[in-house]
C-alpha cells in the first residue's frame, strides 16, 4: 500500500488521486478498528518508520487514541528516535502524552540511532526522554530479535538497560515486565481468548 501511496505522492498530476488514496485506507482503517471495539483482547500495535518516511505519522496515533480510549496503542521502537534530534523525539512523544492509552517499545532503538556501542549512550539518551515525557510505565522493554541480534548480542539487548541508570528497581520492573503484562494480558482478555472458539481448529482437538 505505502509504494502505492508514495508512487502517486511522487508525481504532482496525480496529486488528487493521491489525496484519495489516502482518504480511502483512513476510511478503512477506521472502520477495522471500530469493529475491534465489539471484541475483547486487542492491542495495536504499529511500526511506522523513520521520520522521513510517509508513514511516520505520529499524530494520527494521537488521534486514534483519542477517538478509540478503550483500545491500548503501542507504538514500536520508540518513534524512530535519534539523539542528534531529540527535541524531535521529545516533541513527538509530547503528542502522546495526554493520551493514556498509548505506549511505546524500546526495541531496536541500537539499530536505528547507530552507531551505539554497548552499554548504548544513545539509546540511554533517547530513553531518558522518553522517561521524562512519557513517564516509565508506558515503556516497555523489546530487543527485535532476531533482526537486532545480527548487530548486537541478545544479552547485550536483555541488560543493558541494567547497565545505565535511567529507572529505579521498580521501574525497571515495570519496564521490562509489568508494562507488557497490563497491556497485552488484562485478566477479561486473557478469559476472553480462553472462552473463543477458534473455527479453523475446533476439530483438531488441540
Amino acid at each position: 500500500m505505502l509504494s502505492l501511496v508514495q508512487f502517486f505522492k511522487n508525481r504532482k498530476e496525480n496529486a488528487c488521486f493521491f489525496r484519495i488514496i489516502v482518504l480511502y485506507y483512513k476510511r478503512c482503517l477506521v472502520k477495522r478498528l471500530t469493529y475491534l471495539l465489539d471484541y475483547p483482547g486487542f492491542v495495536v500495535t504499529t511500526d511506522y518508520g523513520n521520520f522521513d518516511q510517509i508513514s511516520h505519522q505520529l499524530d494520527a496515533i494521537a488521534n486514534l487514541a483519542r477517538l478509540y480510549p478503550s483500545l491500548d496503542f503501542v507504538v514500536y521502537h520508540l518513534s524512530f528516535p535519534h539523539i542528534d534530534n531529540g527535541h524531535r523525539l521529545r516533541a513527538e512523544l509530547g503528542m502522546w502524552k495526554p493520551f493514556e492509552n498509548i505506549y511505546t517499545d524500546i526495541s531496536a532503538i541500537q539499530d536505528i540511532d547507530r552507531p551505539d556501542e554497548f552499554p548504548f549512550p544513545k539509546s540511554e539518551a533517547n530513553v531518558r526522554i522518553a522517561k521524562e515525557v512519557l513517564g516509565a510505565k508506558r515503556i516497555i522493554w523489546g530487543t527485535d530479535s532476531p533482526w537486532s541480534a545480527t548487530f548486537n548480542t541478545y544479552e547485550e539487548l536483555a541488560t543493558w538497560l541494567e547497565k545505565v541508570d535511567i529507572f529505579s528497581n521498580e521501574e525497571l520492573e515495570d519496564v521490562m515486565y509489568h508494562n507488557a503484562e497490563r497491556v497485552y494480558f488484562k485478566p477479561e482478555f486473557v478469559e476472553a481468548n480462553r472462552q473463543a472458539v477458534d473455527q479453523v481448529t475446533k476439530g483438531l482437538d488441540l
